[in-house]
């Protein structure tokens, strides 16, 4: 046993509600004092203890966090950083004429060719669903969000993604919507991260955990919401479409790696050397943790108005019309004195 402080395990990664606690502990041995530090601005923050208890947790609250271990006459040990996000929408790109990010005064997106010896080209707005549209071409050229390279990283504790998309691009062909990916050399082993794309399908990927298609084509030069989630408590990757789920994985336990790459609109990666997406792109959001069938069929809703969404066909709803009144009773009524048994009411 070594006689100066060690770390045994590194805090990890949370996202909790706004308003609820959120407790880190670092394991290590021979420490005798303990200072946990905020990765931002380095203050420091809690006791002298190896957990560090953060209680009604705010937005302000959100960043990185780490502990140092410390014993007389020995070298300090210092954990690995963790992150606190709130569950929230995280960032909402409107594309009216701009790539900036509504929600706040950060995460902005740069239109960009990743050919260094291109000039920086002008993004296209075209009309689209409301307002002005992102035009993408079948090229390298891509949005990259800027600043998004670690705090987007809670993906694995959860994320979803929601893209407003008209494209009429070949069915064999792959076009990413938006991703956060690191593509490995020996796919998808060593890729990282998340991808919203579509070839035909919809197909919203984590990997190295699973995936979702779904059933319905997305390439016929019509508008469709596309809406990718991931529930890490039980591991379920889902897609929807116009504010319906398609698919979902089943349960798993795999944890999702994380990666250094920014997120990009209209490629699979920051190279642009793959899934170039073609077509208009609108409303794009980013949420820090996975949200409910309604709340993903309200998305739909509140853009659509005057649409509505089953969301499950209900038991005694005789008309399909996914409400169980009095004209369903009246169906059910017409027929209830009807009776084939025999021999006491036939022949």
């Amino acid at each position: 046993m070594p006689e100066w402080p060690v770390i045994q395990e590194d805090p990890c990664s949370l996202t909790v509600a706004a308003g609820d606690t959120a407790v880190f502990r670092v394991k290590e041995i021979n420490g005798v004092s303990y200072v946990w530090k905020r990765d931002s601005n380095g203050a420091t923050v809690g006791g002298n203890s190896p957990v560090l208890t953060l209680t009604d947790v705010q937005k302000t609250d959100e960043d990185f966090y780490y502990c140092i271990v410390s014993k007389p006459t020995f070298p300090d040990a210092t954990s690995a950083k963790a992150g606190l996000w709130t569950e929230r929408l995280i960032a909402r790109w409107e594309f009216e004429d701009n790539l900036n990010n509504s929600e706040e005064d950060k995460y902005h997106g740069v239109y960009t060719d990743p050919d260094p010896g291109s000039e920086l080209p002008d993004a296209v707005y075209v009309s689209g669903l409301e307002g002005q549209a992102l035009q993408l071409y079948d090229d390298p050229c891509h949005v990259r969000i800027d600043d998004s390279y670690a705090f987007f990283n809670f993906y694995p504790l959860g994320y979803t993604v929601n893209a407003w998309a008209k494209t009429g691009m070949a069915s064999t062909a792959y076009g990413c919507m938006a991703s956060k990916q690191f593509k490995g050399e020996s796919h998808p082993t060593d890729s990282k991260g998340w991808v919203l794309n579509c070839h035909d399908k919809a197909v919203n990927t984590l990997r190295q955990v699973d995936k979702a298609e779904s059933t319905g084509s997305v390439i016929d030069d019509q508008w469709h919401m596309v809406t990718g989630t991931y529930d890490a408590e039980p591991g379920v990757v889902a897609v929807y479409v116009d504010g319906k789920l398609e698919a979902e994985s089943e349960p798993g336990s795999d944890v999702a790696p994380t990666n250094d790459f920014p997120v990009v609109f209209g490629a699979g990666t920051v190279f642009g050397d793959m899934s170039v997406y073609e077509g208009l792109l609108d409303k794009v959001s980013i949420y820090s943790y996975a949200l409910s069938q309604i709340d993903v069929a309200v998305l739909y809703t509140d853009v659509m108005t005057g649409e509505s969404i089953c969301m499950e066909q209900i038991k005694h709803d005789y008309n399909g019309d996914c409400r169980v009144d009095i004209l369903d009773f009246a169906m059910f009524a017409a027929d209830w004195l009807e009776c084939n048994l025999v021999p006491e009411c036939m022949p």
